[in-house]
């Protein structure tokens, strides 16, 4: 059960919002002659002339006719507080907009996702300051050719569910059957990828990848290799001995998994997923531009 005091507290701070609002639109509707006059008032006047505006919702009209006048005055004063921090907020948002202006990128100098150029979605262990330098790096970190090795002749084998289901499975499903250190990438540009977690999305240039056949795979296990159909195993080399970037294409979703770590120098740009729509801009993968933003939207009591 609501104490008095608590109900009262409550209902200060309701119409307080209410009074915060209505003071935006009295204001917002003067000229800037008007404003400046206005706010030379003295303060009482000023909290006289916004109670003359104000009209209480129905719901709360009786509640606001037994408040008393002096209780009323301090309802203004909490309104102005409100009023004041939203424009200070403003104020800095449009300044850390303006200083980032220069390293926003436009929209369609982002490409869409294509087989050159795919899409990972991170959260926040995978900011962009963080991967400056190392790239995409499975937590279990990066495996080296005899276990990438292993891990293919696992998803091929003949004897097992095979490569398409598998990597379709995992796509899908995220069921990692394989447990290999793999990295989800994918087309849709600045999408979260079905993770509820994510607040990143970076845009990755994809090299020239070779599909390795049949053939190759047999020459390398001594078996034919079972669900290749609709799931190609692309590397930089078209080999799997010393290949030193390995990924599967495909999984039903025309999607890109990598059993290989992504190079940092393949990232070209990256958003923002969450937060004020000036935050959610393109920006240069770049180590001086991320500095920038990281700095600027620090120093603004953001959290970057």
């Amino acid at each position: 059960m609501t104490s008095p005091t608590a109900a009262k507290e409550q209902l200060a701070k309701k119409l307080a919002e209410l009074l915060a609002g209505r003071w935006k639109e009295y204001l917002g509707g003067m000229t800037q002659e008007a404003r400046a006059a206005f706010d030379k008032l003295p303060l009482q006047q000023r909290n006289a002339d916004l109670l003359a505006q104000f009209t209480p919702p129905p719901d709360l009209a009786q509640a606001w006719a037994k408040v008393p006048k002096f209780e009323k005055e301090k309802t203004v004063l909490g309104a102005e507080r409100i009023k004041l921090g939203e424009e200070e907020q403003a104020r800095i948002a449009a300044m850390v907009a303006e200083r980032l202006a220069p390293d926003e990128l436009e929209d369609d100098a982002v490409p869409d996702g294509s087989n050159e150029v795919v899409y990972r979605a991170a959260g926040a262990g995978q900011q962009p300051w963080d991967l400056l330098g190392t790239g995409f790096v499975h937590r279990a970190g990066a495996p080296g050719n005899d276990l990438v090795k292993e891990y293919l002749r696992r998803c091929y084998d003949p004897a097992g569910e095979g490569g398409d289901s598998i990597i379709g499975t995992y796509r899908i499903s995220n069921t990692n059957s394989l447990n290999a250190p793999l990295i989800s990438t994918g087309p849709e540009k600045g999408g979260r990828q079905g993770s509820s977690s994510a607040i990143w999305s970076f845009g990755i240039r994809v090299p020239a990848l070779s599909q390795v056949t049949p053939d190759v795979f047999r020459s390398t296990f001594g078996f034919e290799p079972k669900g290749m159909k609709n799931t190609a195993l692309l590397t930089d080399s078209g080999t799997i001995d010393g290949a030193s970037y390995v990924v599967f294409r495909g999984g039903g979703l025309g999607e890109l998994t990598w059993l290989t770590p992504v190079p940092s120098d393949w990232i070209f740009a990256y958003i923002r997923l969450e937060g004020p729509l000036w935050l959610r801009r393109w920006r240069p993968f770049e180590a001086g531009a991320i500095a920038r933003y990281k700095g600027a939207v620090e120093e603004a009591g953001y959290t970057p």
